[in-house]
């Protein structure tokens, strides 16, 4: 998973274009890095994987997530934060919690 994982989010200028990813080079990518791009087929269609993409995909609509990444805490959308005040903000939620 992780060796996948990397791979994509480094190479992911290449392939995450706005609006338009090129989901072809992103697998690719995935196989070039060891994912069996058979069984992904595959397992794409099993119900509990299809069940949590179809709830991932239902609460990218609620929350509005138009970009990654997305930072809520104490289910409070951040914005226009930097890591500075990221670290105050979840210090000072878990001080007062």
């Amino acid at each position: 998973f992780e060796p996948v994982l990397d791979a994509l989010l480094e190479q992911q200028p290449g392939w995450a274009v706005h609006g338009s990813p090129e989901m072809d080079v992103a697998w690719e990518i995935a196989g070039a890095a060891g994912l069996d791009l058979k069984k992904a087929e595959t397992d794409q269609f099993f119900p509990g994987i299809t069940g949590i993409l179809n709830q991932d995909a239902a609460d990218v609509e609620a929350l509005a997530i138009r970009q990654t990444p997305t930072f809520f805490l104490n289910g409070k959308r951040l914005e226009n934060f930097n890591a500075d005040s990221l670290i105050a903000d979840v210090r000072f939620a878990v001080e007062n919690s």
